[in-house]
């Protein structure tokens, strides 16, 4: 019973991990995204 509840936990634990290193990754990309978009704005904005 208390191994079941332990294996359970785990499982949550490696769920609730899985989402946030998820979430870490897209929120990388879109920081790099927008980072890339202000350059290219900036960029153009010098040339023009």
């Amino acid at each position: 019973m208390l191994l079941n509840f332990i294996h359970k936990e785990k499982l949550i634990t490696n769920r609730t991990l899985f989402i946030a290193y998820f979430i870490l990754n897209t929120y990388r990309f879109y920081i790099s995204y927008c980072y890339f978009l202000i350059l290219i704005i900036f960029l153009v904005s010098y040339l023009i």
